[in-house]
């Protein structure tokens, strides 16, 4: 049988892992960013489909990288009030 002090260590852990995740993603974002900010400096004028496509589908990315370490953050700070509840 799992003890409270064994619940709260596997809580932590998995916020541990939650956080290395959230800054890996936050990585990730500012890396596609960067991309997609040179992208648009090179490509302003174009009006091709495919770059004008391009362009939005780095946004997108911006966008839901966004959203999901909002979801990360989210995720640690429930786990953390779990944590405080358990005492």
């Amino acid at each position: 049988m799992t003890t409270v002090e064994e619940l709260k260590a596997s809580v932590r852990d998995a916020n541990r892992i939650a956080e290395e995740g959230n800054a890996t993603l936050r990585s990730a974002a500012s890396d596609a960013a960067q991309a997609s900010g040179l992208a648009a400096q090179v490509l302003h004028d174009s009006q091709h489909p495919e770059v004008t496509d391009a362009l939005a589908a780095l946004a997108d990315v911006e966008r839901e990288t966004e959203l999901t370490a909002r979801r990360f953050a989210a995720a640690v700070g429930h786990a953390n009030a779990y944590l405080a509840r358990l005492g």
